[in-house]
């Protein structure tokens, strides 16, 4: 017992750290690299973005590679302490941006706890970091990769400025969250009705959808990760984790409730390829996979990972590394 629960306060503390992990206090502008561009970068920045401090980290093998900016999942949450694993084999052929957004790791440290947090607001932060990144990096266009939550801002940026893209990278992606908490709410109840669990079925029973109180959403969270073998989604802790970053985030959740990619994009002006779990029910693998097939794009094409689940940035990272490599070799997208 003892050592279960040194488990859980040792797991809070990686989160924590996670989050701040690699915010130093130097506030260098990315203009700082134009007058001498180093070859090698792994640095920390900070920009004004959508009026607020936000930071960024560099990490490239070649700073004259084509850039890539990485839309973590969330929304709410750090990459860039644990970023290492998914970027290894990036950072030699790419000019990997990483992002703490609005709300997130350092930027939340950089400003007032009320600095607007809205998918509108988030999806312009995301317009005018790309500009930025092309007048500092002398780039035309850009590679884009959005995981989760990093779908609501990347396909609103190949909707509207598609232009900017040499291709989209989406992993996970949110297509429509409304019929896919549906459809998981149904596998849950089937899942603990053959377990009879009647906890689990009395919570889930509670659950509406639209979510409409945040217990909705932590009920459903909670579950699933138990599904899925993660005995800390049933701690206390987690809950006061969960509901304090409902706390925060829940109205922007609602908005994302409100997306459906199938209604809104069905043509997208730029190269395309999905990255999905098989197993992932979190955001609907069937779902991605209808979306997929209705789509029409210049090129597009599906990598699913049978095994995976819905955070296949951890769980094979170096197979997805390996295909946007392949992108970048095979079609020579990037000429400089």
């Amino acid at each position: 017992m003892i050592i279960r629960k040194l488990k859980i306060i040792l797991f809070a503390f990686l989160v924590t750290v996670s989050i701040s992990a690699c915010s130093e206090k130097e506030e260098i502008p990315l203009d700082s690299l134009k007058d001498k561009m180093p070859s090698e970068i792994n640095s920390m920045f900070i920009e004004e973005i959508g009026g607020i401090k936000q930071s960024l980290k560099v990490i490239t093998k070649n700073s004259n590679n084509p850039v890539l900016l990485f839309l973590n999942g969330g929304p709410g949450a750090s990459i860039m302490g644990s970023a290492d694993k998914f970027t290894d084999k990036l950072r030699e052929k790419f000019t990997v941006i990483l992002w703490d957004q609005r709300g997130a790791g350092r930027t939340l440290e950089l400003n007032p706890p009320d600095a607007l947090l809205t998918v509108n607001q988030m999806q312009n932060d995301t317009y005018e970091l790309i500009k930025l990144l092309q007048e500092n990096f002398n780039k035309e266009r850009i590679y884009l990769a959005g995981h989760s939550w990093g779908n609501v801002l990347g396909f609103n940026i190949v909707k509207t400025h598609p232009e900017l893209l040499y291709c989209y990278f989406a992993m996970s992606p949110v297509v429509n969250q409304l019929e896919s908490e549906k459809r998981l709410l149904s596998k849950l109840m089937d899942y603990y009705r053959i377990k009879e669990n009647k906890t689990a079925l009395a919570e889930l029973s509670s659950v509406q959808i639209p979510h409409t109180k945040k217990e909705d959403l932590y009920y459903s969270r909670k579950w699933l990760g138990y599904m899925e073998g993660s005995w800390f989604k049933k701690t206390w802790l987690f809950r006061i984790f969960f509901l304090n970053w409902c706390d925060t985030w829940f109205p922007v959740w609602q908005e994302i409730m409100k997306i459906n990619l199938t209604e809104s994009i069905k043509e997208i002006k730029c190269p395309v390829y999905f990255f999905v779990g098989q197993q992932d029910i979190q955001v609907s693998f069937d779902l991605t996979k209808e979306y997929y097939n209705m789509i029409n794009a210049p090129s597009k094409d599906i990598y699913v990972f049978p095994g995976a689940r819905h955070e296949i940035t951890e769980e094979v990272p170096s197979q997805i590394q390996d295909i946007m490599i392949e992108k970048i070799n095979s079609n020579a997208l990037a000429s400089q």
